[in-house]
């Protein structure tokens, strides 16, 4: 969410959040967390909203007890100008935020029917795992070895009607490039074996 209203930690909760007090502690999404509640004011002022005319807010924040994030916050306020735009009509304004799986590994997944962003005529292995794809290029990885990849590419593209190139293949311990041509189209295949994922890496890129 970048600087503004989530950017404090219990450090800051008596200058950001006046009259906010501490309740209790609880744990929130397996985090234990020191749990806060406000009433008078709220960190507006981080927003840049010079000309705000608050009537009442009320909210919670709960903060990491151990790291002094913030895990969970919560956010009811009327007033004006709350939103920077009309400093004349009455608003309300309502938020939450809360933080999951914290260190918890993001997998990105392409929606099913996605464009891989290759053509028809390039395939990919069976269990492939797409890690990124646009036009003209993918990245994807495989628990296939760097040899059976280049086995079945080698195989596959001229089923396709690729020609390879030798001139501009090569291979070596845990690395392998490929090239192919097809009526004035060149595919390049970079394998390589991550020794931390213990996955093969494919990446493939057309022009």
């Amino acid at each position: 969410f970048g600087q503004g209203l989530f950017d404090f930690a219990e450090g800051d909760i008596p200058g950001g959040l006046e009259g906010a007090r501490r309740v209790g502690d609880e744990t929130v999404n397996g985090i234990p967390c020191r749990h806060y509640v406000f009433d008078e004011t709220m960190p507006l002022m981080a927003m840049g909203q010079g000309e705000v005319e608050l009537e009442k807010a009320n909210g919670e924040v709960w903060i990491s007890a151990k790291d002094g994030f913030t895990v969970k916050y919560t956010l009811d306020a009327e007033g004006k100008g709350l939103m920077g735009k009309d400093k004349e009509r009455p608003e309300h304004f309502s938020i939450e935020y809360e933080v999951y799986d914290i260190n918890a590994d993001i997998v990105i997944e392409p929606p099913s029917g996605a464009e891989t962003g290759l053509p028809e005529d390039i395939p990919l292995m069976d269990d492939a795992k797409v890690e990124m794809a646009m036009e003209g290029m993918i990245m994807y990885s495989t628990a296939s070895s760097v040899e059976d990849v280049v086995a079945f590419y080698e195989a596959q593209m001229p089923a396709n009607g690729w020609t390879q190139n030798p001139d501009a293949s090569f291979s070596m311990e845990g690395t392998s490039s490929l090239e192919f041509t097809k009526e004035g189209r060149t595919a390049n295949l970079m394998i390589t074996y991550d020794e931390d994922s213990q996955k093969t890496n494919v990446m493939i890129t057309t022009e």
